[in-house]
């Protein structure tokens, strides 16, 4: 995921105002794809956790887990430092 995310972050850094508002729906959506492959990644640990089957699988969930969520953080952070706004608000 982070070979992704650093054209897309050198992208965001170059890119002038006029291309803000593309940038933080771009940040937003990916956002949203990786909260929700976070969410698969907890549910598989929990459910590994609860019947004791598939440990492998759950340790590798949890190390993709490890890295969507640094990843989110930095999203995060662009999303911020480019003043985005939520589309209702």
């Amino acid at each position: 995921m982070r070979l992704f995310l650093a054209p897309l972050l050198f992208a965001l850094m170059a890119g002038s105002p006029a291309l803000a508002f593309n940038d933080c729906t771009q940040i937003r959506r990916l956002m949203q794809s990786m909260g929700a492959s976070m969410a698969r990644n907890r549910a598989l640990i929990a459910e590994s956790q609860a019947s004791g089957k598939n440990p492998a699988r759950a340790e590798q969930a949890s190390q993709m887990l490890t890295r969507q969520t640094s990843g989110y953080r930095e999203l995060r952070a662009d999303y911020e430092r480019l003043n985005c706004r939520h589309p209702q608000e």
